[in-house]
This record gives structure tokens, C-alpha cells and sequence, in this order.
């Protein structure tokens, strides 16, 4: 799952114990530039003070709040220092491989596609082409 549901991982295993967990992985220089670029572009509606406007974008706003201190640390380093967000980016992911037990755990890259997921999950490769969106 993808956020804001991925910062509870540790919960859902709880609550899911037969769950298996697929922690997605890129290079923390990707991930900071795709949400650079992204949720936290200025115009992005993590950050763009105009969003108050929308019911659903404060929603939006008070959610990010809420995962970002789980995911990057308290007190939460600012968006701009690349190499505290990267660091909290790379320690997050360490502590989810830390916590799921291996035979639960697929940590995955979109690049290596379908194979190694529909492996994991048990599940028939699609005959359609993985998805290269965001690279």
C-alpha cells in the first residue's frame, strides 16, 4: 500500500498477520526528486497555502501531516535539506526491513516489473507490460 496507510505498516501487520508487505524502493536522489517535483512542488497540495480553500485539500494537508513525523523523524527535517530528508527517506526503509519478517517482505523496484511481485503474491503475471510511469 501507498501512503498515508504505508507509515502504519507495523499496525496493519498487527491487525493483518497473514499480510505480506511489498516495501517499494528507488534511489533516495529519485524519490527526492519525484516529490520535489510532486507533493511538494510550491504548487503541490501538500504545501500550497491556497488549498485551505478546498475542504479536501486541507483534508489532504492535515493527512500529510500527520505521516510525515512517523516517516522522517520528530522533529521533522524542513523539505529543503536534501540530505536529512534523504537520510530519513533511506532510515525509514531500513526499519521496515528490519521489522517484517523476510517470508512477509518483498522489497521491490518498479524496474524489475511484474516477475518477482506476482511471484511474491502468488498470482499469474499480467500479459500486459508493467507500468514505467514516474522513472
Amino acid at each position: 500500500v501507498d501512503f498515508p496507510s504505508a507509515a502504519f505498516f507495523d499496525e496493519l501487520m498487527v491487525k493483518y498477520p497473514k499480510a505480506k508487505i511489498v516495501l517499494s524502493v528507488r534511489s533516495s536522489e529519485s524519490w527526492y526528486k519525484s516529490v520535489s517535483e510532486t507533493i511538494w512542488n510550491p504548487m503541490g497540495m501538500e504545501h500550497y497555502w491556497a488549498c485551505w480553500i478546498s475542504p479536501s485539500a486541507r483534508l489532504f494537508q492535515r493527512m500529510c501531516k500527520g505521516w510525515r513525523p512517523r516517516v522522517l523523524g520528530n522533529p521533522e527535517p524542513s523539505i529543503l535539506d536534501k540530505e536529512a530528508i534523504t537520510r530519513a527517506f533511506e532510515a525509514w526503509n531500513a526499519k521496515v526491513k528490519a521489522t517484517v519478517p523476510a517470508e512477509r517482505l518483498l522489497v521491490f523496484e518498479a524496474k524489475d516489473g511484474w516477475e518477482p511481485l506476482c511471484k511474491f503474491l502468488g498470482k499469474p503475471e499480467p500479459a500486459t507490460p508493467y507500468p514505467h510511469v514516474n522513472d
